[in-house]
This record gives C-alpha cells, structure tokens and sequence, in this order.
C-alpha cells in the first residue's frame, strides 16, 4: 500500500475528484423542457441548486488529501474520506432527485419536464474518484502510519528509546527516582 506511485495515485484520485466536483459547479444541472422544448431561463446550474457546497468540499478535499497522502496522517485521511462522502451524499442526495421533476407550466396542457444537463455526469465522476481516492488513503495510512524518515532517532536522542533498553524505560526512570543523573 506504500510507495510512491501508490501514493501519487491516491493523490491523484482525490484531487481530480475535487477538482471535477468544483468544475460541476458552473454547468447545467437541469434544465425544464416545455412541450419537449428547452427553454435558457429555466436551465439550473449545480453551484445555485445546493449552494456551492461542492466547490467548498472539493476545495477541503484536496487540501486534506494532500496532508493525508504527503503526510501519512490518519485523522487527515480519516477526514477526507467524511468529506468525500458528504459530497457523494449532496450529488445522491439532492441533486439526482430534482433531475426528473415534472409539473405542469403556462396552463394547461403544457407539461414540463427537467432533464439532467452535464453537470450530474461531472459531479457524479468527481465523487466516485472521490471517494475511492478518499477510501485508499483512509487504509493507506491506517495500515502503513506516517511515512518514517531515515537516520532520524525517534527517542529523544536518548539510548535505549521507548522499547525499554538497558538504559531506557523503567532503568532509566528508576535512575531519575534516585536522583542519577544519566
């Protein structure tokens, strides 16, 4: 699950994820047809239909996927994956629903019906790659931990460290205990 193209790759995933996520947002998400016929006053775009709410999560998303991946952080990762889920939820949730809506309009006998413009095939892209990039990086970093650094010592400097040496852990807090100096 290391390496450096499996992380590049699960970086990849989730910042083209965001970034289709927050292209959606200009584009047609629906659009009313009256009598089969389409009108330009009555097209929606994704970004009115639920508040620009994907664009700030595409925008969170790549920001915590790049700590979560360069990084190895779990609550990061762990993060990125809540926010690509909210995202999927938003483009499930509540825009495929209004994609269908049908209603009569200018009297009777006209009847409208919206259609799914381009925006729901983008959205729905960007929240899959999302998601999976999301997901991996999420297993990623709970199975692998942060990335360790060569040559670094992690125990203050100290022999022994943390795994209870001859000279560390519970020797070395006896000694303290005393008042030796080590």
């Amino acid at each position: 699950m290391g390496g450096a193209f499996a992380s590049g790759l699960r970086l990849l995933g989730m910042v083209a994820g965001a970034g289709l996520l927050i292209a959606a947002e200009p584009l047609v998400l629906s659009e009313i047809r009256v009598d089969g016929r389409a009108g330009a006053e009555a097209a929606t775009t994704a970004g009115a239909h639920h508040g620009w709410a994907l664009a700030v999560l595409g925008v969170a998303l790549t920001a915590l996927g790049s700590v979560a991946v360069l990084r190895g952080s779990r609550a990061a990762a762990a993060s990125a994956l809540l926010v690509a889920v909210i995202a999927a939820w938003i483009v499930v949730g509540l825009d495929r629903p209004s994609l269908d809506d049908t209603g009569l309009v200018r009297g009777p006998g006209a009847l409208a019906r919206a259609s799914a413009g381009p925006a729901w095939r983008v959205e729905v892209a960007g929240a899959a790659l999302a998601l999976v990039g999301a997901a991996w990086a999420s297993a990623a970093a709970a199975w692998c931990g942060p990335p360790r650094r060569r040559g670094v010592d992690r125990s203050g400097g100290r022999r022994g460290g943390r795994d209870g040496g001859a000279e560390g852990g519970a020797a070395r807090g006896a000694a303290r205990r005393r008042g030796v100096r080590g």
